[in-house]
C-alpha cells in the first residue's frame, strides 16, 4: 500500500499542483504544511539594530495573509473530504513524526528558491533517506520549468534582457497540470479538528492579529489570500472588467486596488500558478485584444521567473553586503546617512563614499536613518507616505518599492539588506527571490548595467503632481 504525505509550501492551491496531483495517485494521502520555527523568531538583520523592536522575519500582518490562505485550502480539502495538518517548527522532524505515525511510504513536495528553504528540502531528505521513505520534488513555483531553460542554471544570463529573450526565442511554456478529482483520505483523519488552524496553534506564542487589525480600509491589496479569492480576482480583472487592457499604462498608479493585477500576494503563497494567468492572458490575446498592456502582464512575470532563478543560481551570496555585484561592497566608517540623503542626495547619489586617498563602494549602518525610515520621517514625504502604507497595510506599489530602496540604500547610504528584511517582515505578498532580487537590483548590487540612482523628489512630482497619495498616507502619521 502506497500512503503518501503531500508538504504544501508556497503552493497552496488545487489547481496546477503537479505535486499534489502525483501525490492523489497514492492509497492514501496526508496533506502538511508546516511553518518553520524562524519565521516566529525576531529577524536576525534588524535585532542588532533595532533590539527589542525588531520585528519576527513574519510578521503578524503576513501571519494573517498566510493564515487566509491556509483557510482557504483547507476549505477546499474538506469538500473533498481531506484535511490539511498545519503544524509549527522545524520541518524535517515534524515530517518524519507523521511519516512514522501514519505509515508513510512517500512525500510529495515543491522546490523552493532561497538558501532557508533548501537547507529545509535537505534536512527532510536526509531524514527520509534514513527511514527509506521516498521523496517526489516538483516544479512548479515559476512560469518556466527550469529543465525548459535554453542554458544550464550555472550559465544563466545576469542581466534581464538577455535572458528574456533567450527563453522568449528558445524555450516553451508547459501545460498546467490538471485539478486533481480524487483525493483518498486516510479515513482516521478528515481535518476538522481547529486544533490544527495556524492561529490556534500560535496562540501559546504571539497573538495572531484579526482582519480588523491588519486588513487597513485604504489598502491597494485585496483582502483575501487564498486560492478562491485569486481565481475571481483573475476572472474579474481579466475577462469581467478587462483591466488587463490597459495595464501597461496603468500599472506605476499608487492608490487603488485596480491601476494594476494585484496578483502578487497569491502568487507569494502559491494560491494561484504563474502557468495559470499565462493561460488566461493568451486566451484574452485570442478572443479579445493583444496589445501592449497583456504582452507587458506576461514580461512582468518574466521578470518574476528571472529573480526565481537568479537566487537559485547564486544562493546565499544574493544575501551578502555585496550581493551579486561585479564590485565588492564594504561597510563604511560610521557615518551620517541622513545628512548624505539631505544633502542634494549628497555623496549617496552612487553609493560611494569618496576622499582625496579613498574611492570604495559601501554602506553606512546608520541605525538613526534605518529607524526614521520605517517610521516615515525621513526628509522625504514621498518615502515617507509610501513606508507608512506598507506599516498600515503591508502593501506598497512597485514604484514604491524602487524608490524606497533607492533612497535608503543610494541616497542614504543605508545597508540594503536592513531595507530587505524589513520588507521581509511586513510585505503580504513578499517572495523571496522578488524582494531580495530586487533590492539587490535597486541597491547597485544585483544586476542592473547602468545602476541607476531614483530621484524622489522628481519621481513623487510625476506619480503623484497632486499629491493625493502623499496625503492620504501621511495624514495616518
Amino acid at each position: 500500500m502506497k500512503n503518501a504525505l503531500m508538504w504544501f509550501r508556497k503552493d497552496l492551491r488545487l489547481h496546477d499542483n503537479p505535486a499534489l496531483a502525483a501525490a492523489c495517485k497514492a492509497d492514501h494521502i496526508l496533506p502538511v504544511w508546516i511553518l518553520p520555527q524562524r519565521e516566529l523568531e525576531p529577524n536576525p538583520l534588524l535585532r542588532g539594530v533595532l533590539g527589542s523592536d525588531a520585528p519576527p522575519k513574519m510578521g503578524p500582518g503576513r501571519q494573517w495573509y498566510q493564515q487566509s490562505a491556509l483557510n482557504d485550502l483547507q476549505d477546499s480539502l474538506r469538500s473533498k473530504r481531506l484535511g490539511l495538518v498545519v503544524q509549527h517548527g522545524h520541518p524535517a522532524a515534524l515530517i518524519t513524526a507523521l511519516c512514522e505515525a501514519y505509515g508513510i511510504t512517500d512525500v510529495y513536495t515543491t522546490e523552493l528558491p532561497g538558501t532557508e528553504e533548501i537547507d529545509d528540502l535537505d534536512a527532510v531528505e536526509q531524514a527520509l533517506e534514513s527511514m527509506q521513505i521516498r521523496l517526489h520534488v516538483y516544479e512548479s513555483h515559476t512560469l518556466y520549468h527550469p529543465e525548459d531553460l535554453p542554458f544550464p542554471l550555472e550559465s544563466m544570463p545576469d542581466v534581464f534582457t538577455p535572458f528574456r529573450k533567450k527563453i522568449e526565442k528558445y524555450a516553451e511554456i508547459r501545460d498546467e497540470t490538471p485539478i486533481v478529482t480524487s483525493f483518498p483520505a486516510f479515513p482516521e483523519f478528515t481535518g476538522t479538528d481547529d486544533r490544527f488552524r495556524l492561529d490556534h496553534l500560535l496562540k501559546d506564542h504571539i497573538e495572531l492579529p484579526g482582519a480588523g487589525q491588519v486588513y487597513h480600509y485604504k489598502s491597494a491589496m485585496p483582502a483575501e489570500g487564498g486560492e478562491q479569492s485569486a481565481l475571481k480576482h483573475l476572472q474579474r480583472y481579466i475577462w469581467d472588467d478587462q483591466r488587463i487592457r490597459t495595464y501597461k499604462e496603468t500599472r506605476n498608479g499608487l492608490i487603488g486596488k485596480e491601476y494594476s493585477s494585484k496578483f502578487s500576494g497569491w502568487l507569494a503563497v502559491g494560491a494561484l500558478s504563474a502557468r495559470h494567468i499565462y493561460r488566461h492572458v493568451k486566451l484574452f490575446e485570442q478572443q479579445v485584444t493583444s496589445n501592449d498592456s497583456t504582452y507587458w502582464l506576461i514580461f512582468e512575470l518574466l521578470w518574476r521567473d528571472f529573480f526565481q532563478f537568479l537566487m537559485l543560481k547564486y544562493e546565499g551570496q544574493l544575501f551578502t553586503l555585496s550581493g551579486i555585484g561585479n564590485e565588492p561592497a564594504v561597510l563604511l566608517p560610521a557615518g551620517d546617512g541622513l545628512a548624505a540623503a539631505d544633502n542634494d542626495f549628497g555623496v549617496g547619489r552612487s553609493g560611494r563614499q569618496s576622499d582625496q586617498t579613498r574611492d570604495v563602494f559601501g554602506f553606512h549602518r546608520d541605525a538613526d536613518a534605518l529607524r526614521q525610515c520605517i517610521q516615515g520621517r525621513t526628509s522625504s514625504d514621498f518615502v515617507n507616505a509610501n513606508m507608512v502604507e506598507l506599516k498600515m497595510t503591508g502593501f506598497m506599489s512597485n514604484r514604491g518599492r524602487q524608490n524606497v530602496a533607492s533612497w535608503l540604500a543610494k541616497s542614504a547610504m543605508v545597508d540594503w539588506r536592513w531595507g530587505a528584511a524589513w520588507f521581509e517582515s511586513h510585505l503580504h505578498d513578499y517572495d523571496v527571490a522578488s524582494n531580495w532580487g530586487n533590492w539587490a537590483y535597486v541597491s547597485g548590487v544585483g544586476t542592473d548595467p547602468r545602476n541607476r540612482v531614483f530621484n524622489v523628489e522628481r519621481q513623487a512630482e510625476t506619480y503623484d503632481a497632486k499629491g493625493a497619495y502623499r496625503r492620504r498616507w501621511m495624514d495616518e502619521l
